[in-house]
Order: C-alpha cells, then structure tokens, then sequence
C-alpha cells in the first residue's frame, strides 16, 4: 500500500453497518458512481490519503504544479469535503505520508524534484495545514517510508545512484520530525519510484523488509530488516518470466490468503504485463497471474467486501480486478473514465466500504481534475426480506475510539445461528478469530482484548448463516 499511514479513525461505535446476503451474490461487484466530488486543479501529480486535521473523517492531499501546491481536500464524513491549499516554492517530485512526532496529526515527507534535489520533511498542524520542519541534500527526490526499528515511528529510504553504482540510504527518525543517517546498501539497477517499503513481514521473523523492482530485471530485490533499522544483505527472487524495462508501481497485498504478504507490479508501458508475484513465506516469490498492460497505478484493497484483496488500477481507463482468494484474479469491471493519473482509496463516506479518489491530467479534451468515486457494494447487498429488515448486525462499543484494550463487540441475530467473528488487518488477512459457534437469537456482547494487536486499521466481519456484515475500527498502543 505503499508508504502512506492510515490515520486515526473515529467510528461511532454504535454504527448500524448493511447485511450482505451471501445467497443473492456469490461475489458481489462493486459499484462506483459517476464522479460525486469534481475538482478542478491544473496539473494534479501526486495522491495520499490520511486523516489529516484527525477528526474522523478520511481526507485526501494533492500535490500539483500550476502553482506548486498541496492541496487537501478535507472529508466531512458523507462523501463531501472543504479545500485547503498551501502553496510551497518547488515541484514536488515524490510525497510520503509518515508519522514524525508524537502528536496524532499525519506529517510529510516530500521530495524537491527541481534543480539540486532535496528531501523536506514537513509536521501536520492538525487544520490541513503543515509545518516545514527539515531539510535533507541528497542525491535524489525519491521519498519511501516505514517503521524500521519498531519504535512507532517513520524510518526514511532514499534510492540513489553514483557513477553506476546504486544505493538505498536509510535514515532514521528521531520521534521529533527530524532524521538521523544510519547505514546505506548497495543494490542492483533500481527505478527511483519503483522501492516499495513494506510494513509487514516478508520471511516470518516479526520485522519490517524493504521489497524493489530493479530496472531491466526479472527478478524483485529483498532487503529483509532486522528490526533495529538496519537492513540484510539484498538477494533477489525470480518474479517474473516477462522481460520489463520500466514497472511503474508496486503494491503489497495477502492476495492467496496464506498470511504473508504478496506484490503487485504494474508494467507502465505497451510491452509489458502487470504481475501478481506471491510470497512462499520466506521471502520468495513466484509469479500467480499476469493481468495484461492495463495499469499505471494500483491500490489494493477489498472493493467488494468478499473478503478478498481486490486491485484498482488506472491507465488510460479504470478497472477493478476481483481478488479470487488464491493470488489470482477474476476479469476486470471497466469504468469508461479517461485517467492516467494516481489513485487514492479510502472509506470517505463512512459507510463500510471503500471509496476511490483518481487523478486526471494530461488528455486534452478533458479538463485537469480530481474525482471521488463513492463505492455502494453494501447498498448492492441489501435486500428487502425479514431478516435484513429485523437489523441482523453485529456493532462494536467501546468508551472511545481508537480502541487500545478491551472492546465490546455487540451482535443482534434476529434467528439462531452458526456465528464467526473475525478480525481482519488492513491487509485482508485474518489475524484473530473471536469467536466461532452457534448463537441464539438476540443480543450477545463478547468482551474482546485487542491487547495483542498492533497499531493500524482493522475490520471486524461477522459470518452467519443468513450472510456477512462488518464494520471497522482503529487500535493504537
């Protein structure tokens, strides 16, 4: 998912989330309206999203170059947002959402893609706004960030090369905006967009790896951490029997279910063909299907609310890519929308399910813009019978949220039924099973210790046999 954080959410507990019946659709399609929020920026570059003045709401940035900006669209909760721009002295070449500090506001780090490059980090304000906060030289603009060394807060890679030779310098952060140069390896050929930090764990040790693509290569480069910011020696893993010049991005994603993470990578031009590469669990990868030259950018996330890692890619047109369960993919939905430009997801109508933002720039006869696509899977699901109408919903109170102990998660059945309570992680992988037997009718509470869980986005889906719902919800330490 790149490097972006997903920032505190607020979820009313007591939020009545839609019954998905299992028996009108096998896998659902997910449906996305005609744009619901039209912008117009020239020359929109860069999307993240976060929420970023942590009132609960998801919000979205953009990053363009007439005038150089980062323009943040804050959500009001029902698909809506206010504007704010804050206008800055250079071209942002590439942007990372991270945490810095202490305080609950997501900050920056931007690269100066003009002249003599510069890394520049930037603090939230907590309004939209951010604060510079440090400037780093360095030999390229390229920006990825991650915990490293498991203290809670945003390591920084930087890819450069130097007379051929090309290097991945790790900074570390000090928990107070600024970073502290650590340690620097040496790598094949690596695209300087093409570095994908991934936050969860590649070869089952319980520490962050860093996973590339190099340039003219068949291979994916894996740079397995050892949890105290520093990095192994890189080896790299056959992915692909497909020669590429150029991957235009990478995404992870548990896309077999097997609990470790796979990658994604998007081809960028008429030659090659997007690969879904799965992890063995010890940091191999082997190639699960090749979905054609139909994406630039992808996100990865469960459009559907199937239970399965979906994709989202934009070149040319929009397509979803239904998640199969196995590390393969079912035919693509196309959305007749001209967009060469990045995605952004997020659930910003607080409604269950996730939402796309895209980026327009480029094709003359339309306008430069920004468009949100407002996801209705769960309306999809509803269905006028007793059982719907009876409210059979599992919701999940709690004295505030984000939830740092014990929750209570409340389900009301309106019949008996075998019940499965799950919990899932921003991944799709099911990372903690509650409960799983028959229950009566009514209401039963489950106190829950979310103790064991780190810190991130979690959805909890309750199973029965009239059908599948969920809500989600936020754990901090």
């Amino acid at each position: 998912m790149s490097s972006a954080i997903h920032a505190r959410l607020r979820v009313n507990f007591f939020f009545v989330v839609a019954l998905i019946l299992l028996s009108s659709v096998s896998v659902a399609d997910p449906l996305f309206d005609e744009p619901s929020y039209v912008f117009e920026i020239d020359v929109p570059v860069l999307c993240e999203t976060a929420d970023f003045n942590d009132d609960g709401n998801m919000d979205f940035l953009v990053t363009s170059c007439a005038p150089y900006a980062l323009n943040t669209f804050l959500g009001e909760g029902d698909g809506t947002f206010s504007f704010f721009q804050q206008i800055i002295p250079f071209n942002i070449g590439t942007i990372s959402v991270c945490k810095l500090n202490s305080d609950p506001y997501p900050d920056l780090v931007v690269g100066n893609g003009e002249n003599e490059p510069t890394i520049q980090t930037y603090l939230g304000d907590g309004s939209g706004g951010f604060q510079l906060q440090e400037v780093i030289t360095h030999y390229h603009y390229s920006v990825n960030t991650g915990d490293l060394n498991g203290d809670g807060y945003s390591d920084l890679l930087l890819p450069y090369n130097i007379t051929s030779h090309f290097w991945i310098d790790v900074y570390l952060c000090d928990g107070n905006g600024s970073f502290i140069p650590d340690s620097s390896y040496e790598v094949e050929n690596i695209g300087f967009s093409h570095l994908i930090f991934v936050p969860g764990d590649l070869n089952g040790d319980g520490f962050a790896d860093v996973a590339f693509i190099p340039l003219t290569s068949y291979r994916i480069g894996i740079l397995l951490g050892n949890g105290d910011g520093t990095l192994q020696e890189v080896y790299y893993t056959v992915s692909s029997y497909y020669y590429c010049e150029d991957f235009a991005t990478i995404e992870e994603g548990d896309f077999n279910e097997d609990g470790f993470l796979d990658l994604v990578a998007t081809a960028g031009n008429g030659y090659a063909k997007d690969l879904v590469s799965v992890n063995d669990g010890s940091g191999g990868f082997s190639t699960s299907d090749s979905l054609g030259n139909q994406m630039q950018f992808v996100v990865a996330e469960d459009f559907d609310l199937d239970g399965h890692i979906d994709l989202a890619g934009s070149h040319v047109s929009i397509r979803i890519f239904q998640g199969l369960g196995d590390g393969t993919f079912g035919g693509s939905i196309y959305y007749k929308e001209k967009s060469d430009g990045q995605l952004g997801v997020a659930d910003f109508d607080n409604d269950g399910d996730m939402d796309l933002v895209r980026l327009n720039y480029g094709y003359p006869l339309y306008k430069d813009s920004v468009y949100v696509y407002l996801n209705n899977t769960i309306q999809l699901g509803i269905e006028d019978t007793p059982s719907a109408a009876m409210g059979a919903f599992p919701t999940l109170t709690n004295s505030e949220n984000p939830v740092s102990g014990y929750a209570d998660i409340i389900l009301n059945l309106p019949v008996s039924s075998h019940c499965l309570v799950s919990i899932f992680d921003i991944h799709g992988r099911d990372v903690e099973t509650i409960l799983d037997r028959n229950l009566g009718v009514g209401e039963h509470v489950l106190s829950w210790d979310s103790g064991e869980l780190p810190q991130g986005c979690y959805t909890v889906m309750l199973s029965t046999e009239l059908g599948r719902v969920c809500t989600r919800f936020v754990k901090v330490d």
